[in-house]
Parts: structure tokens; C-alpha cells; sequence
């Protein structure tokens, strides 16, 4: 079964968009954030290869190995990070962009999930269920390159007592 993945996620935080793109100069750092990841290798200049540990329920029996291979551009003048899916890896693809708002950090994920082997009796809950994982992982996503940006802010409030 295919399943969509449509996902718009935000986290309030003070992250500017200079410390935002500061982050994007060391791309692999950025990507390596991502949760879940158990292989990221770079396979042409600013695309990489994503071999993710098993998302999903093995209890339910709707779970993925996700693999897939995006080629991501800084845009220096939006303070955006973009990708885009590359078609002949893996079994999911996945476009988006991550970038600050107004109030924080925002990431939007579209793409699909291929091939997932679902239980016929799980087919109506399983698209659920799947983009509510994919949802979870951009939230840690999100809080793992928030303190990544503000690192002192994070030692700071760890000591005080």
C-alpha cells in the first residue's frame, strides 16, 4: 500500500533566521538531526542517501523501512532549506522545506511512502497512523535543531537551579 504523506509542523522558538542559516553550513549536521536515521551518505553534491530505522508498529504490523534520496539547496536569500525527492532511490519520496516564521521554525514534508506492507484490516487507519509518525519525527526534528541553534541558551538553563 502507498501511503501520502502531507505534514505542516511548527515549533515556537526565538531561533533566528541568520541562526537558522548558520545551521545550513554544515548540511550533513542538519540532516543527521533528522530522528530514526541508521545510514545518511552522501551520493552526488548535496544529495544524500537515507536509510531510516523501522518507523511504524511491529506489534500492528504497519511498519517501513523507510529509504530514500533527496538533493537539497539553501536558499541564502529566503533563509530556506529545500529538497526534492530523487525518484530512482529507494522507497519513499519525499519533498519540503524547512524555514523560519513568524513565530519559530516551520518544516512542510509532501511525498509518499511506497509499498508498505499493511494488514488488509488495518488499510482504513494505516495512512493515519503512518503520517502521525512522520509528524513525530519532524517534531524532534524541529527541537533537536532548535537547541542545535541556540546551544549556550540550553547550557544556560540546563545549570540553573
Amino acid at each position: 500500500m502507498n501511503v501520502q504523506i502531507d505534514l505542516s509542523r511548527k515549533l515556537e522558538t526565538d531561533v533566528s533566521a541568520g541562526e537558522l542559516l548558520a545551521l545550513f553550513d554544515d548540511l550533513e549536521s542538519v540532516l543527521r538531526k533528522f530522528p530514526k536515521v541508521k545510514k545518511l551518505g552522501l551520493i552526488a553534491e548535496d544529495s544524500y542517501r537515507f536509510e531510516m530505522q523501522t518507523i511504524g508498529s511491529s506489534v500492528a504490523k504497519i511498519a517501513h523501512d523507510a529509504i530514500f534520496a533527496c538533493r537539497f539547496e539553501v536558499d541564502k536569500s529566503k533563509g530556506e532549506l529545500h529538497w526534492k525527492a530523487l525518484n530512482d532511490v529507494g522507497n519513499t519520496r519525499f519533498n519540503g522545506v524547512l524555514r523560519r516564521g513568524s513565530k519559530g521554525l516551520i518544516v512542510e514534508i509532501k511525498g509518499d511512502v511506497l509499498d508498505v506492507p499493511i494488514p488488509l484490516m488495518y488499510r482504513l487507519v494505516a495512512p493515519a497512523f503512518i503520517q502521525g509518525k512522520f509528524s513525530a519525527l519532524a517534531d524532534v526534528w524541529l527541537q533537536r535543531l532548535a537547541a542545535a541553534a541556540k546551544p549556550d541558551k540550553k547550557k544556560s538553563a540546563g545549570t540553573a537551579a
